[in-house]
């Protein structure tokens, strides 16, 4: 070699890049249909596609956590791939799968859900990344509309005061029942539940209506007709009578068989 001789040295420049695709299980077709609380299922695949050696491997998905991986658990994917060193190489790729179970309107507002890769050269130390998203259509379940289907009273409509009867609201998918008793047209009584004894000590015809979840329904109301003792008819006194008469004579002869036993 003389003085004249000269060497060229040329230095390749190296070109990072990392890619990441996020995807549905089934089909790949990059959408999938679920119903409301079900389970999205994702696959997850990330390729160095540049041509330098890649660390500090992050993946990070806001709004589905089981699809997120810190460094550590990259390398554990990475040294099960290509020459199984910790280093992502290029040419390799890595790929694993993640859930979101549960699944409402909420979880993904957009019906999309993002996954994004950030990672950096071991030569150069330039940062790369890269995003994708995935479509999630959710199948709303109809909401059961509840219903008040009927209004029983035990003792029946028409009595003498006072009249003691137990109303029953037979109901449906609700959250909340009342029973209210009107007077003239004005609410007098409300009770929250949806069975209640009930005492109407006055004369009076008066309207009660079960009220399920705040709303009214006309499957639901009845009309009581209370009387005065003077206002029953004869027929209807006499039978009183002598239902108290029997009652009367029951007890009598109860306490009397207690007494001689």
């Amino acid at each position: 070699m003389t003085d004249s001789d000269v060497t060229e040295i040329f230095l390749k420049q190296l070109n990072p890049n990392i890619s990441v695709e996020k995807n549905d299980t089934d089909n790949l077709d990059d959408e999938q249909e679920i119903d409301e609380n079900g389970t999205a299922k994702f696959s997850v695949k990330v390729t160095n596609d540049g041509d330098e050696s890649l660390d500090n491997v992050v993946i990070k998905d806001d709004l589905s956590s089981d699809c997120e991986r810190d460094e550590s658990e990259t390398r554990d994917l990475i040294r099960e791939i290509g020459n199984r060193d910790a280093l992502f190489d290029p040419g390799e790729t890595f790929a694993y799968t993640c859930r979101e179970t549960r699944v409402n309107s909420d979880t993904f507002p957009d019906e999309k859900n993002i996954v994004c890769v950030d990672a950096s050269g071991v030569d150069t130390d330039q940062n790369v990344d890269d995003c994708d998203d995935t479509n999630i259509l959710i199948n709303a379940k109809d909401e059961e509309v509840s219903v008040c289907e009927n209004i029983e009273s035990s003792k029946g409509r028409f009595g003498g005061a006072p009249f003691r009867t137990t109303i029953t609201c037979q109901a449906r998918n609700y959250d909340s029942c009342a029973i209210e008793v009107m007077k003239n047209g004005v609410v007098i009584d409300t009770y929250d539940a949806c069975s209640r004894s009930i005492t109407f000590s006055e004369k009076g015809d008066y309207s009660v209506a079960c009220i399920v979840n705040d709303d009214r329904s006309s499957d639901c109301e009845m009309e009581i007709e209370v009387a005065a003792m003077t206002d029953i008819p004869t027929g209807t006194k006499i039978l009183l009578i002598m239902l108290l008469s029997l009652m009367l004579s029951a007890i009598g002869i109860h306490f009397y068989k207690k007494k001689t036993s």
